[in-house]
């Protein structure tokens, strides 16, 4: 097994198989895995942010620039005001207004929850390669945690209930 600290970029071009890529050939096909785009959408991007804020909290700032709330954007004020906050970004992803609110307050809420730190506390992103039955894979877990044992997945969900989950 080698273990790397690398970009997700590079763990996504490794030449092997991930869950993900199993999970498309057995809901799909080989073909759709080989052919597939890659995509995100706004729900994905709204995950990838909250990760960031909850497990790498020093970099959160680097990689978002939070928008100003700006308001109705079909008044060419509100528009000339977005126009001028996106100048700022300097090269980093905007995140509106209104999701970073929620990002505040799920990082309020994770900062309450004792059980919550403990499943975030590890190594963070470290990618994982080796070989199963001659097969090439790789695993990325969010947290894992030699000492106690663990491997975290951190999730972003519209409801956390047990029926809805």
């Amino acid at each position: 097994m080698k273990i790397e600290k690398d970009s997700n970029d590079i763990y996504h071009s490794h030449n092997s198989i991930s869950a993900s890529g199993l999970k498309t050939i057995s809901k799909y096909s080989v073909y759709h895995f080989i052919n597939q785009l890659p995509k995100e959408t706004t729900s994905m991007a709204f995950g990838t942010a909250v990760h960031t804020a909850l497990l790498e909290k020093n970099e959160f700032y680097d990689i978002y620039y939070p928008m100003p709330e700006i308001g109705d954007l079909r008044k060419k004020e509100n528009k000339e005001l977005k126009a001028e906050a996106e100048e700022k970004t300097d090269g980093k992803i905007c995140l509106s207004f209104n999701d970073h609110e929620k990002i505040k307050s799920i990082i309020k809420n994770f900062k309450k929850n004792k059980l919550a730190q403990h499943y975030c506390n590890g190594e963070i992103e470290l990618s994982h390669y080796g070989r199963h039955e001659n097969v090439d894979v790789r695993v990325r877990p969010d947290v894992i945690n030699y000492v106690s044992g663990f491997i975290s997945d951190v999730k972003a969900c519209q409801d956390a209930s047990p029926e809805a989950f």
